[in-house]
């Protein structure tokens, strides 16, 4: 193959697959109750427990609200913020309860959001969004959560979704 040929597949190739990775969509589920998706059903990857939240009201908790627009879910602790729904988001449920600012033993659960498509991400570790490679903005602190469980917490899971 001349080098002409072979420059212009290399070309070709990087091009492509930059066009192809710009396509690829990533997404984040959050849930606190396991059998919604398992160890990942329906196109999600399990990535292990995110933090520990609780299931049911109690003084000090706050709700944290779970969206749909039909690409991503968003979760918030502020009815104001989405309402019922809007900007194509509905409402879909509580999905557990939390603490609005910090008391001994949480720690923040941050959002933040991605420049390349759009899609909401939550975390306790602020490294995965203030590596440039992640390509997130930090939005806010969503909440307070425990990184570890204590007497009558629950799980919340992370899954990851690559549309």
């Amino acid at each position: 193959m001349s080098n002409m040929k072979k420059y212009f597949l290399i070309v070709f190739l990087v091009t492509g697959f930059v066009g192809i990775k710009a396509q690829i969509r990533f997404t984040h589920f959050y849930t606190s109750f396991f059998e919604e998706l398992g160890q990942g059903k329906d196109g999600y990857k399990f990535e292990g427990v995110q933090c520990y939240v609780f299931n049911d009201p109690a003084d000090s908790l706050v709700a944290l609200y779970r969206y749909n627009n039909g690409k991503e879910h968003f979760y918030t602790t502020s009815l104001a913020e989405l309402g019922g729904g809007k900007d194509g988001y509905k409402l879909e449920r509580t999905q557990c309860y939390v603490y609005a600012t910090q008391v001994t033993g949480t720690v923040p659960l941050y959002r933040a959001l991605s420049a390349a498509n759009g899609s909401h991400f939550y975390t306790t570790n602020l490294s995965e969004i203030t590596d440039p490679k992640n390509g997130y903005r930090l939005e806010e602190i969503q909440c307070y959560v425990f990184p570890t469980q204590i007497k009558g917490s629950t799980a919340l899971y992370r899954y990851a979704f690559v549309r």
